[in-house]
C-alpha cells in the first residue's frame, strides 16, 4: 500500500503602469494598477494491492489472484485581483 500527498502554492504581486502618449510625447492617459495573483494545487492518492498464490498437490496446478486498486483526489484554485491606483502612485511608492 502506498500513500501520496503533494502540492504547491504560489502568490505574486505585480505593479503595472500604462502610459499613452501622442507623437510629440504629451501624456494622454496614465493607468496604474496593482495585481495580486495566487494559485494552488494539491493531490492525495492511495494505491493498494493484494496478491494470493496457491500451489496444489498435482503438478502444474496453481491458483494466483491479484487485486489492485487506486484512488486519488486533487484540487486546484487560481485568483487574480486587480486594483486601480491613482496617477503617480508608483512614483511615491518606489521613491522611499
Amino acid at each position: 500500500m502506498s500513500y501520496n500527498n503533494f502540492g504547491f502554492k504560489g502568490n505574486g504581486f505585480i505593479d503595472q503602469s500604462e502610459i499613452i502618449q501622442n507623437d510629440p510625447g504629451v501624456i494622454l492617459s496614465e493607468i496604474n494598477s496593482t495585481n495580486h495573483t495566487g494559485n494552488k494545487f494539491s493531490e492525495h492518492s492511495i494505491d493498494a494491492g493484494l496478491n494470493y498464490k496457491r500451489s496444489f498437490s498435482k503438478e502444474d496446478q496453481e491458483l494466483e489472484i491479484d487485486v489492485n486498486s487506486s484512488t486519488a483526489h486533487n484540487s486546484r484554485a487560481a485568483a487574480n485581483d486587480q486594483f486601480l491606483q491613482p496617477a503617480g502612485f508608483f512614483d511615491l511608492r518606489y521613491k522611499r
